[in-house]
């Protein structure tokens, strides 16, 4: 099952939960969005043609962040940039979720490992990552 967590017309994640089924491969985030997450599934003896991906320079104007839940629990929750929090979500082992450039928090609620990835090239943390103050709700 592929959950989008939507807030006030913004999409803050998309949560991709370990039972989906597919069939040969689907991609769930929009084709403008800097990184493209799907899931393939198939059967024994599939080979796919032998290719490779074209250089393109290409403009990336927003950072987001995969996180592949391999082992644990984590409850996101999601913020519009004055602090407000909008809604949250929990991930189990086998979820990944896509964080778009909205506001977001992570709390580990087991110990956990994951897969995580997002663009590159990292510029540091000063340059990287913008810290807003929850408002009391």
């Amino acid at each position: 099952m592929i959950e989008r967590c939507t807030f006030n017309g913004r999409v803050y994640a998309f949560v991709i939960r370990r039972d989906i089924e597919v069939e040969t491969a689907k991609f769930f985030t929009p084709e403008d969005y800097p990184l493209q997450v799907g899931i393939q599934q198939h059967k024994r003896g599939y080979t796919e043609p032998t290719h490779y991906h074209k250089r393109v320079e290409r403009v990336v104007n927003a950072v987001h962040q995969v996180v592949h839940l391999v082992e644990g629990r984590i409850e996101f929750e999601f913020f519009e940039n004055d602090g407000t929090k909008v809604g949250d979500t929990i991930v189990c082992a086998g979820d990944t979720i896509l964080l778009t450039q909205h506001g977001h928090k992570m709390t580990i609620l087991e110990d956990i490992k994951t897969i995580t990835v997002k663009q590159g090239p990292y510029l540091g943390e000063t340059d990287d990552k913008v810290e807003i103050m929850e408002k009391a709700q």
